[in-house]
């Protein structure tokens, strides 16, 4: 879509947006759904949060709109959502966007709800009804970036869509959305006296690790917390592939004191459902039996991925034969079997790959090809590996040839 647009001569760029929401309803939140128990409704929860979602921007003027809102605007070669009864999206005023615009055409208020979504968490009563337990205004719209012209680096263009959270004008943006139609949560469920909170990981593909809750009891009183704890293989949109864990522990906590509970995870329990692009999600919620409060937590895993190491050998020159070596370990305690290793530089290299039926537990290997490059400049060689058992494996070096 950017090559598209840069021929015809319209500026435009990638953007990133990190924790995306989709709202598949269209009020502007991103609900899940808990039974009687504080159990999480997989069938019933049907919004879903990106790890990430990339858009398009392209620079141009408005005439249709108001002075003022030309510009970047958002247009998604990518939609998921139908407008107006097509798959598409936008163009969508970046600036309309910020200050709570959505009624400006194209398709403002699916980009507003893509970064400013509540993650609302709706308890189901006995008699079938929903009740809010819980609000986090600040999950969605983490961060939005785009490729410093020129460089190798980021730029966060986050002001760009949204005032800073919990700010005066954030809160001015929001009332002004609300005047076009944007259902948001208006109440406040009380705070529950006891806090639920899942540290940070890093984890590597293949680990067996500690998942830790950790508990502070907020209160005067003992509390105990019926648990629920699921892992999920999740596609980068948020989409479930195959849950791996149940777990449901109960856990005491002495008045005005904290502890941690530990949950074993196992990879043999979610290797088997890896995905490309996969992460692991672990949802954990909690009813306070003493108070009926409900406590939640979300984590997202990113799984890192071995290292796949690229050297190159020989003057960078153009019409003067190099070589490039790929080296590989396979850190696994099981082998990897079907695996296709390919490598390719724009101007210096073709695509070539090669074929290796098992790269066995432990064991090394590297691959040599010669080439020659044929244009001066910067670029890089680019080498993946991908099996079965393991994708996205990928490393990179940058060679600039002289002519």
């Amino acid at each position: 879509m950017v090559d598209v647009l840069r021929c015809l001569g319209i500026p435009s760029r990638v953007v990133t947006n990190y924790y995306s929401a989709h709202d598949n309803d269209g009020n502007l939140k991103t609900d899940i759904l808990l039974d009687e128990n504080g159990k999480i409704d997989r069938k019933n929860t049907k919004d879903s949060i990106w790890n990430y979602h990339c858009w398009n921007e392209c620079y141009m003027s408005r005439p249709d709109l108001p002075q003022g809102f030309g510009g970047w605007q958002v247009v998604d070669s990518t939609p998921q959502e139908t407008s107006d009864g097509m798959y598409r999206c936008g163009p969508a005023s970046v600036k309309a966007i910020k200050h709570g615009q959505i009624c400006f055409p194209f398709d403002a208020a699916f980009v507003f709800a893509e970064i400013n979504s509540d993650v609302v968490f709706y308890s189901r009563r006995r008699d079938g009804t929903l009740e809010p337990v819980k609000v986090n205004r600040s999950h969605v719209g983490r961060m939005v970036l785009t490729k410093a012209p020129g460089l190798e680096s980021r730029r966060d263009i986050t002001e760009n869509y949204k005032f800073p959270e919990g700010s005066p004008e954030e809160r001015t943006v929001l009332e002004k959305a609300e005047e076009y139609g944007c259902h948001r949560e208006k109440s406040n469920p009380p705070v529950a006296d006891v806090d639920l909170s899942m540290p940070s990981l890093e984890v590597s593909v293949g680990d067996d690790f500690d998942l830790s809750l950790e508990f502070k009891n907020l209160s005067g009183q003992r509390r105990t917390v019926d648990t629920f704890v699921t892992g999920s293989v999740v596609y980068y949109t948020g989409v479930t592939y195959a849950d791996f864990l149940f777990s449901g522990p109960s856990v005491m906590i002495e008045p005005s004191k904290s502890t941690k509970e530990v949950v074993q995870v196992r990879s043999k329990s979610y290797m088997k459902h890896l995905v490309e692009q996969a992460n692991l999600h672990f949802i954990a919620t909690g009813k306070v039996r003493e108070t009926g409060q409900i406590v939640t937590a979300m984590k997202v895993v990113a799984l890192r991925t071995p290292k796949i190491t690229v050297k190159l050998s020989g003057v960078a020159k153009v019409n003067e034969e190099m070589m490039a070596s790929v080296e590989f370990t396979n850190p696994f305690s099981f082998n990897l079997e079907n695996v296709y290793i390919r490598m390719e530089g724009p101007g210096i290299m073709p695509p070539k790959s090669k074929y290796y039926s098992l790269i066995a537990s432990g064991t090394a290997l590297t691959w040599t090809e010669f080439f020659t490059p044929r244009r001066a400049g910067s670029t890089r060689l680019v080498a993946t590996l991908d099996s079965p058992a393991l994708r996205q494996v990928y490393g990179t070096v940058s060679i600039t040839v002289k002519a």
